[in-house]
């Protein structure tokens, strides 16, 4: 008699596990989660040009820092029209099985990501800039360690209908809280170079004109910027999957 309780009793446990995950299916596929995953992506777009567009300001190509930075605005716009119309969606659902709160400070977040983007490609707009040999290879790399933190911030949304078909729990909410403990710590490290690449720039400051030193010291801090709020999205997943 007992065994065939507890039978019952998993039968009904399996059948709840089943219900939730395909309700949640059911809410990625009316968005929120969708909607998230399609903004990363359009912001990862947004953002993929700015090494092309570094490239292009030192080689002294300016009419081509004019097409990319173009191209970045275009791309925010877009970025702007997917979060408009997350935030429309998201306020009219009534029921859901995370916090609207919560999914509003990770979209805003993301969003900030391209805003940066836009404001950096502005600069770039703005004259030619210099920036001594010496240092060219330092913020080179700045560059690309803060876009890779972008990258892997992007793959963890592109990996969120796992999170949901999963019910935010089992070996894909391990994997993916492992990819976002490597961004945070990742990010730890970028902070830390930035303000040693500052450090760097500032001590240079001789060999630079000074309008490019205050904007390349603004570029500099707009990379950073952008990194941390890559990693300010991907922890907003992370409370999600706690919370769940």
């Amino acid at each position: 008699m007992r065994s065939i309780l507890l039978q019952i009793a998993q039968l009904r446990i399996h059948v709840s596990n089943h219900k939730m995950a395909t309700d949640l299916s059911s809410l990625f596929g009316n968005s929120p989660f969708q909607g998230l995953s399609r903004h990363s992506s359009k912001v990862q777009q947004c953002v993929g040009l700015i090494r092309d567009l570094f490239d292009a300001s030192l080689a002294g190509n300016h009419d081509g820092v004019v097409k990319l930075a173009d191209d970045i605005f275009r791309l925010e716009t877009e970025a702007d029209q997917l979060r408009d119309a997350f935030h429309e969606n998201l306020t009219s659902r009534l029921l859901l099985s995370v916090s609207k709160t919560q999914l509003f400070a990770i979209i805003e977040h993301q969003d900030s990501i391209a805003d940066r983007a836009e404001d950096l490609a502005a600069i770039f707009t703005y004259r030619p800039l210099t920036l001594p040999n010496e240092l060219k290879h330092d913020v080179g790399a700045f560059f690309d360690e803060s876009l890779a933190n972008c990258r892997l911030a992007e793959s963890i949304f592109s990996k969120l209908i796992l999170l949901v078909e999963s019910s935010f729990r089992g070996r894909d909410a391990e994997a993916i809280s492992e990819m976002i403990f490597d961004l945070r710590k990742q990010e730890d490290v970028t902070k830390g170079r930035k303000i040693d690449l500052l450090r760097k720039l500032h001590q240079s400051q001789a060999s630079f004109d000074p309008l490019d030193l205050m904007y390349w010291t603004q570029v500099v801090e707009i990379m950073g910027d952008i990194s941390k709020f890559a990693d300010n999205a991907a922890a907003g997943i992370s409370s999600i999957i706690r919370g769940a």
